[in-house]
Order: structure tokens, then sequence, then C-alpha cells
């Protein structure tokens, strides 16, 4: 299976700080609206697959999916994760 991997699609539009010290509700807070998904590539019909290296709350993951079903309502998203925490 040879699937392309698209950069510079989802960026990160504000710098947050580290979370590794926020309770979640914090870290819920501090991750709203921090993507833009640009539109340079039609995602629509795609299914899109969100890689995150540890997952605590999932509300960088909520964040990154939000924003890009904004600008591509008809995509599908999945997500992996390389440790929960």
């Amino acid at each position: 299976m040879c699937k392309p991997l698209l950069e510079n699609v989802l960026r990160r539009v504000k710098n947050n700080p580290t979370q590794t010290k926020k309770d979640s509700t914090d870290r819920v807070d501090s991750v709203d609206q921090i993507f833009y998904c640009s539109k340079t590539i039609n995602l629509n019909g795609k299914h899109i697959l969100l890689l995150d290296d540890v997952l605590t709350t999932g509300s960088t993951l909520a964040s990154a999916g939000v924003a890009i079903l904004k600008a591509f309502p008809h995509c599908k998203i999945s997500i992996a994760i390389i440790a929960k925490a």
C-alpha cells in the first residue's frame, strides 16, 4: 500500500506551550483553533489518517480533525497513535 504523505496541508497557526503538566481541562482549552487546513489540495471524498505520538485527552487530534472537516466536510478521518498516556 503506497499512499502519499501530504505535508503543509494542516498547519499550526497558534503556538501553545507544552501540555505535559496541564490537567485535562487546560489541555482542551489550550488547543482550541490551533490548526488551519489549507485548501490547495481537494481532500473531499478522501480518507485521511492523522498520526499522533502520545494520546492523553485527544484534544490535539480533535482540534486537527475539526480544522480538516471545516475545510473538507466530505472526507473521512481516522487516527493512529504511538502511545496512550
